[in-house]
């Protein structure tokens, strides 16, 4: 049964490595950098066709006890967005959150995954100005 359950979850994780990469093949796709006391890069990625966005993280520490969580706020409420716990220092977290709903993203260590606020200090940190596509080229002039 366990690895039944490793199976699936490596299929969900490679089905979400395909989203977020065809994500970011869309002219309209956003990427966020957080950044912070964090070892690694997070990003977040988004585009307006998409049905998700994707916080993406590489080269993070692992925790021993608790979990690395996703807050995104809006003023002056925040709410969870998913949690994580790298494996080998990757994770990837899908969100149902559209990129215009919140202006600030933020990444804590808490104890538990239903933590109803950041109750720590955030490692890693992003305020988002409006969710904007990268520039399109500029074609040859010929």
């Amino acid at each position: 049964v366990m690895l039944s359950d490793r199976l699936d979850d490596a299929e969900v994780q490679q089905r979400w490595m395909a989203e977020a990469v065809a994500t970011l093949g869309s002219p309209d796709a956003g990427v966020l950098s957080l950044e912070g006391a964090v070892d690694g890069q997070i990003q977040l990625l988004w585009a307006p066709d998409a049905e998700r966005m994707y916080l993406v993280a590489s080269g993070m520490d692992s925790v021993e006890e608790g979990v690395y969580h996703v807050w995104l706020a809006n003023e002056d409420e925040w709410w969870s967005a998913g949690t994580f716990v790298p494996d080998e220092g990757v994770a990837m977290v899908p969100m149902d959150d559209d990129p215009g709903s919140f202006d600030e993203v933020a990444i804590t260590h808490e104890e538990t995954e239903e933590a109803p606020r950041p109750s720590a200090t955030p490692l890693a940190h992003a305020e988002v100005a409006e969710p904007t596509a990268a520039p399109s080229p500029t074609p040859a002039e010929g």
